[in-house]
């Protein structure tokens, strides 16, 4: 009696990274970290900082950052 190996799969895994979203000036990537980045389309390099945190917000991916409020001073210093 002879066995068959079973057939492989032409399933691709999934990808390593994800990009929602329409194509625009930028492409916005989902690392397996969970982290965002941002790439140019057109420079071909990445976005950060401040105009970065811009997009992310704009997209509702992030969200902004807010300052954390300062400790009231508790008494007098003697």
């Amino acid at each position: 009696m002879t066995t068959k190996t079973p057939a492989k799969t032409t399933a691709k895994k999934s990808a390593a990274k994800k990009t929602p979203g329409v194509r625009e000036s930028f492409k916005i990537i989902e690392k397996r970290s969970g982290r965002w980045s941002v790439l140019d389309r057109a420079t071909r390099k990445f976005i950060n900082g401040a105009e970065k945190l811009k997009i992310l917000v704009a997209k509702g991916l992030v969200k902004a950052p807010t300052a954390k409020a300062k400790p009231a001073e508790a008494g007098t210093e003697a």
